[in-house]
Formats: structure tokens, sequence, C-alpha cells
């Protein structure tokens, strides 16, 4: 009996703050059905990896933050030492009342300015035992050799929102509150920030501390698929020894056997969270076709179950069983895209 589960954030996200009303939306025939049709329950993962992990049939649950190992993995091809945090590099939009965090494409950083940051990092934080390196412009990594008493968010819960909630905690907060500061001193008037801000673009004022802990721990009972293009999925699939395949929009799912099966395409996340509305509802097409090619694959024997894990604390499940049961009607749409208008 074999699984697709799709993961794909931001699809199901809350509309209520976007100043938009149902008109908004294009048709969704797919979701609509499916939504009808799947059972839906709740689901405790908020991040990427938390999806991911849950996701994989391991012989032991991982309770590891393993977000930043499995990334370090992919960048680099070895498995990091101790324990791997990411420190990325990222700019906080302070307002009147809150920090909000931007990164990524929103903060596009050369691999020269990344290495001229990180190199006065690590010569002022030297004496602390800090020492920070990249492989990517825009992923930085920290490893020590045990957590030295700190939880911390995922980015991609962060991103977009503000920090306040999300601040790390633990033991070892307060220490690492104050080398922030140090930081972002250092960052401040630094050369490459002045360039960048003469350029029009956004400096690195602050670096977001996330990840934790080593790699997943167990083996799989069941052999595994992946399907995407994350430094996530690269990372478990080297860790595990697991096929991964690119996916497009003419073919989004093209298993070529029936194991259980893995996808991950986050660019409805990214547009959402970088502010991108009417980017976020030309991408909608792309969940019609992932959900369009599921249910093919579903009636076709290829999979014995569907899930739909949209990261907004449900995960909607589909058999061939509930696919047949035509007369669902469910809610409307509107009801999952604005919840707190009472639809």
């Amino acid at each position: 009996m074999s699984t697709l589960r799709l993961i794909l954030p931001g699809s199901l996200d809350s509309l209520n703050d976007y100043g938009v009303d149902e008109g908004f939306l294009p048709p969704l025939p797919q979701l609509r059905r499916f939504l009808a049709r799947a059972q839906s329950c709740e689901d405790s993962a908020d991040s990427f990896s938390q999806a991911l992990l849950h996701a994989l049939p391991l012989s032991t649950e991982s309770r590891l933050n393993s977000s930043a190992a499995l990334s370090y993995l992919a960048d680099s091809g070895v498995a990091p030492e101790g324990v791997c945090f990411r420190l990325d590099p990222v700019h906080l939009k302070v307002d009147r009342d809150h920090a909000r965090l931007l990164s990524g494409e929103n903060v596009p950083l050369w691999k020269e300015e990344a290495e001229a940051l990180i190199e006065t990092f690590n010569r002022h934080f030297a004496e602390d035992g800090l020492h920070l390196r990249c492989f990517d412009a825009k992923r930085w990594y920290l490893c020590l050799p045990e957590n030295p008493g700190i939880v911390c968010a995922d980015l991609d819960q962060v991103v977009g929102r503000s920090v306040e909630p999300f601040n790390p905690t633990g033991p070892w907060a307060r220490q690492w509150k104050s080398w922030l500061t140090e930081a972002q001193m250092l960052f401040f008037e630094h050369p490459v920030n002045e360039r960048r801000e003469a350029r029009g673009q956004l400096p690195v004022n602050s670096l977001w501390l996330w990840g934790g802990d080593r790699l997943p721990e167990g083996s799989l009972v069941e052999p595994v698929q992946l399907f995407g293009e994350h430094e996530l999925l690269s990372g478990l699939a080297a860790h595990f020894e697991l096929p991964l395949a690119p996916f497009s929009a003419a073919s989004p799912l093209t298993p070529e056997t029936t194991l259980n099966s893995v996808l991950l395409d986050n660019e409805a996340y990214s547009l959402l969270i970088n502010g991108d509305l009417h980017g976020w509802r030309e991408a909608l097409p792309k969940l019609e076709a992932h959900l369009q090619r599921a249910e093919t694959l579903l009636r076709e024997g290829i999979f014995s179950e569907v899930e739909l894990l949209p990261l907004n604390g449900h995960l909607y499940r589909l058999n061939r069983w509930r696919l047949r049961q035509f007369w669902r009607r469910g809610s409307s749409l509107a009801a999952h895209f604005f919840p707190d208008q009472g639809q």
C-alpha cells in the first residue's frame, strides 16, 4: 500500500490579512473536489523539515531539528561534525510595533559579499569559538560539539512575519542575544552593506539562528522516492540514499514505481511570504496540476492514498474509496482561505 504525500506550503493559507475577498480566487475545481472528498485531520508539522520527516517511514521517530544538518549535507556533500545550526543572513524591517524578517529573494547576496561578512564575523568571534562557513551565499553554517541549550524556529516558519513570537529560547538564548547584538553592530557600517544600500538593496542587518541538531536518526522501514528541488530534499536523499527527481509544469509528478513518494513544492509559500499575492494567484494552476495528477495516479492504482500537507495545521487524506464519493460537496473554498469571515 503506497502513499503519495504532497507537501505544498502556502497553498491553503488564510488570506484574511491580505485585503482581498473570495472574488480574488480563480476557479479551483481540483482543489474543491479534493477537499470535499478528503478526510481532514489536525497536523502538527509547521516547518518544511518537520513535514518531510513526518512523511518518511522511519524506524524510530526523529525528534531532532535536523534542517540545518540536512542542508549542510546537501551543500557540502559531507555530514556536519557535531550539531549544526544555520545562521542565515537576513534583513529585519523594523516599524513601530514589530520587526519583520526578510530573506532569500528579498536579500539576494553575492558569494563575495557573504564571504566578506563571514570573515568579519569569524575574526570578531574567534575567541568565543564561533566560526561560520558557507557553501551557498544565502546559507551560512555554525557547527558546535553539542547544542549549548537553545531551541530555534526554522527560517521558513518566520520569513515575512514578526520575529518576536519565534525568538530562540533556552539557557543559551541570553548569550546568543548578546552575540547577535554584537553581530548587528559589526554589519551596521560594513562596506558590503554600504555598497548594497548605495545600489538600492536591503542590507544584511541581522542573522537568523535555526537548526541545532544532527542528521535524522533511524532508518527507513519502506523505500521512498522524493520529488522537488530544495536543499532539504537533497539532504534527505543523500542521507538515506533515496532517489530524487525534479518535476515540471508539463509533468508535475511521474513516479517510475509504486514506491511511497513525497513531493515538496514551496513556490506558493515563497510568493506569499514575499508579498507577491498576484504571483501566488498565478501559481495556483500548478496546485491544480499536482492534484489532478495525484488523482489520476490514485485512480490507476499507482498509489492507494494521497495526502495533502499545506502546513496550515491540517492534513487532507484521500483514498480510492473516498474518491468515488461524488456526492460529497464539502464547504466552499472561502471557508479555507477566509476562515475568520464565518463562511
